[in-house]
C-alpha cells in the first residue's frame, strides 16, 4: 500500500481519536482506532506493513494527543508485530483466533504505554490504568475488532498496493 492513503487515514484517525471520540459518553473508555486499525492491516498484509503503520499511526497519536512525542509507536509495533506474525505463521481467515491474538496484542499494547509513561516521568497509577482503564478499553476495543477488521480488508482490496518492505 502506498503511504499517499496510509498517513491521511492514519492522521484522520488519531484526530477523530483525540478530538471527536472523547466526547461521545463511555465512561473511562476512549476507543483508539488507530491501534486497531494498525493491528487489522497487520493481520491483512503481514509484518513488515504492519511496522510501517504503527511508526506512522503512533507518531500521529502523539501529535494529535499531545502525549510526548515518540511514546506511542513503540507499543504500537508490538501490537503490529504479534498480529503480523500471526498472521503469517499460523492464522489466515479465522475470526476467533484474530480476536484472541487481539486480546494478547491489545492487552500488551495497554501495558507498554503505561510503562512508557512512568519511563518518562509522568504519574502512572498501575492499579487504575489497569483495573479501570486498560480492562474496559480491551473489551471495547475487541467488540470494535471485527467492524475495523472488515473495513480494513475492504480498504485492502480497494487499494490493492504493493507490500512495503522494512530493509532489503
Amino acid at each position: 500500500m502506498s503511504l499517499h492513503v496510509a498517513i491521511p487515514l492514519l492522521l484522520s484517525l488519531a484526530f477523530v481519536q483525540s478530538s471527536v471520540l472523547p466526547r461521545i459518553p463511555i465512561p473511562t473508555v476512549v476507543p483508539n482506532l488507530t491501534l486497531l486499525t494498525v493491528m487489522a492491516w497487520s493481520f491483512q498484509r503481514g509484518p513488515n506493513e504492519g511496522m510501517v503503520w504503527a511508526m506512522i499511526g503512533g507518531l500521529a497519536i502523539d501529535l494529535a494527543s499531545g502525549a510526548p512525542l515518540g511514546i506511542s509507536p513503540p507499543p504500537l509495533m508490538v501490537a503490529a508485530l504479534i498480529v503480523g506474525i500471526a498472521r503469517a505463521r499460523v492464522f489466515r481467515r479465522n475470526i476467533l483466533l484474530l480476536a484472541l491474538i487481539s486480546l494478547l496484542a491489545i492487552g500488551l499494547y495497554q501495558i507498554i504505554h503505561l510503562a512508557l509513561f512512568k519511563a518518562v516521568g509522568l504519574p502512572v497509577s498501575w492499579r487504575t490504568g489497569i483495573v479501570e482503564v486498560a480492562l474496559p478499553s480491551t473489551a471495547v476495543h475487541l467488540a470494535l475488532m471485527p467492524v475495523v477488521y472488515l473495513s480494513v480488508s475492504w480498504l485492502t482490496r480497494l487499494v490493492h498496493g504493493s507490500l512495503i518492505r522494512l530493509g532489503r
